[in-house]
């Protein structure tokens, strides 16, 4: 399990989640989910 990934550029954001490039494999990508006070 990564950790501390290192991110490559944003390729989209949306209302709740990133996606980050993968630094080494353009196959691949990170997706991460933004805190948001959506139904609060």
């Amino acid at each position: 399990m990564i950790h501390k990934p290192r991110f490559g550029p944003l390729l989209s954001e949306g209302k709740t989640k990133l996606i980050y490039a993968h630094t080494e494999d353009e196959n691949l990508a990170y997706m991460v989910q933004q805190k948001s006070d959506y139904g609060r």
